[in-house]
């Protein structure tokens, strides 16, 4: 891949991953003033963020995770198939770099839960015939 492809696919990707947040704001700053409607706003929100681990999503997610970070999931997928899809879909947001509340929010898990999780995910991972099993844990940010 060119320096000049390379650069614009990541452009893209970067402005792409603003998107939803870009409306969201734009939805807040409009409403700001409009105390009644913010039940309503934090609903719209809360949608939008429900809309961004649709399966579609979800799958343009982990295709931009295989393409940049070396097919890791594709790999963690052929590797470790007895993780279920709720695994997965945890794996593929903190792979795809969201914040541990994001994670949190997007597979309805509390704090503590997910720490547990990922602790829990990195150890089956760990003792298992995987080939690739350092770098599953360690970009799930687990120390072994």
């Amino acid at each position: 891949m060119s320096n000049e492809v390379f650069s614009e696919s990541i452009l893209a990707l970067f402005k792409e991953r603003w998107i939803t947040v870009d409306m969201l704001c734009e939805e807040l700053f409009e409403r700001s003033n409009m105390t009644k409607l913010h039940p309503l706003i934090i609903k719209r929100i809360e949608e939008e963020l429900g809309n961004m681990t649709s399966p579609d999503n979800l799958r343009k997610i982990e295709i931009s995770v295989n393409k940049y970070m070396d097919s890791i999931m594709g790999r963690l997928r052929e590797q470790c198939p007895w993780l279920s899809s709720e695994d997965l879909k945890f794996v593929l947001l903190i792979y795809a770099g969201l914040s541990t509340r994001s994670v949190c929010f997007f597979c309805d898990l509390k704090l503590k839960n997910f720490y547990t999780k990922r602790r829990r995910i990195a150890d089956r991972i760990l003792s298992s015939e995987a080939t690739d099993k350092a770098s599953f844990v360690s970009l799930l940010g687990v120390k072994h």
